[in-house]
């Protein structure tokens, strides 16, 4: 069955009675974008798709995108723009995963876990070119359990848990707690509580 509302939306249900009578209908379309809905009697976007059954979907509930085993020879151009893909085999650096072409870079670009510009929590194949730390003029930072646990300064160097909290600058504090309640200035502190008060 084919509707067309006063909204243009277009709804599709699957009859195979009418597998002929869609292919003529689709030819006399207008060529302007409708907004279109699949199972359901009116789009609340450009693409509806609902689930068969929201609380206990199916294992075939989904919408599968477009599976390559390589990226295409021929690179796609600006109508592409934000073509979406997925990738099925390591291909150079790339893994497995979702890729969007990006005409702005002309490259593919990886999307969620196999983005591979970021750190992963499992590690990364890094290059000499590869650093981790800040580009501009801020201290690098390290927390754990959501408290201080390092700062790289330019004044004031610490790594451990607490490590150098009281101290503002010109301190070098190693060691959990190290520092932790000393304000002095200019101390170096190694070991576990090492002059953890002043």
């Amino acid at each position: 069955m084919c509707k067309s509302s006063n909204h243009s939306n277009l709804v599709f249900q699957k009859n195979t009675r009418y597998e002929t009578s869609f292919v003529h209908f689709f030819a006399l379309l207008p060529t302007y974008p409708l907004p279109v809905g699949i199972i359901t009697y009116r789009s609340k976007i450009v693409v509806d798709i609902p689930a068969t059954n929201a609380t206990a979907p199916t294992a075939t509930d989904g919408i599968l995108i477009p599976r390559i085993d390589n990226f295409p020879a021929t690179n796609p151009g600006a109508t592409q723009n934000g073509m979406l893909v997925f990738l099925t085999t390591t291909v150079g650096a790339a893994t497995p995963g979702f890729y969007y072409w990006e005409q702005a870079s002309t490259s593919w670009v990886p999307v969620g876990n196999n983005e591979n510009t970021g750190w992963k929590l499992t590690g990364n194949t890094a290059t000499s070119a590869n650093f981790f730390g800040t580009t501009n003029n801020q201290d690098l930072r390290f927390i754990r359990g959501n408290n201080p646990a390092g700062i790289l300064g330019t004044t004031k160097t610490s790594f451990g848990l607490l490590a150098g909290l009281g101290n503002t600058s010109s301190t070098a504090a190693f060691g959990s707690f190290a520092l932790q309640l000393n304000s002095g200035f200019a101390n170096s502190a190694f070991g576990f509580q090492a002059l953890r008060v002043r």
